[in-house]
């Protein structure tokens, strides 16, 4: 799948400075290409300016970033990408409104920027996790000594999915109603997450 990212308005709706420092944008982009080589996704991450006058592309660890230049805005690049790509398995991250609609109307799923910081902060920290010793945490089900077999459940254990309505909420059939087109498709897009 193809994630195109708003770049500076996933930062700023997450780390919540008027200024992101370079430090933090490294960060979110070492982040970003670690998620994106886990789960096998092509990231298009789209930031605003840049030291060119027109649009500058480069290769970050896997990802690819993109800077939108002088002459236009990371939403007019996006746009115009979406465009160009929307019979792909495309999906944007973007908290912008107007986004959000061009989106939609090229029948495009995307995701708030918060909900996406929230899925990568979450799948790092399982990543960085794997190797925690669980063993505190395990509840036995019999005083039967079978080091073998609790060595197989802690192993295991590393490989617990998590549910959707845990990671991402407002997205799941409530109340037996039916889902939209649009919120089926979009679901089907975070189950790829």
């Amino acid at each position: 799948m193809i994630i195109v990212i708003d770049a500076y308005n996933v930062l700023k709706q997450c780390i919540h400075d008027r200024e992101i420092a370079e430090h933090e944008r490294a960060h979110f982009l070492s982040e970003l290409s670690s998620y994106g080589r886990k789960k096998r996704h092509k990231l298009i991450v789209v930031f605003d300016g840049g030291a060119n006058e027109w649009p500058t592309k480069e290769r970050s660890d896997g990802t690819c970033v993109i800077y939108s230049g002088y002459h236009e805005t990371a939403d007019d690049y996006i746009k115009t990408y979406l465009k160009k790509h929307r019979m792909q398995d495309i999906l944007l991250v973007s908290s912008d409104r107007e986004l959000n609609r061009v989106a939609d109307n090229l029948d495009i799923p995307s995701l708030d920027a918060a909900d996406f910081y929230r899925i990568i902060k979450d799948e790092v920290e399982k990543s960085s996790s794997d190797c925690f010793d669980m063993s505190g945490l395990i509840i036995k089900t019999s005083d039967q000594e079978r080091p073998e077999l609790d060595r197989i459940m802690q192993e295991c254990s590393k490989y617990v999915e998590y549910k959707l309505e845990d990671v991402v909420g407002g997205y799941i059939e409530k109340d037996n109603k039916k889902l939209t087109k649009k919120e089926r498709k979009l679901i089907k897009k975070l189950k790829k997450l």
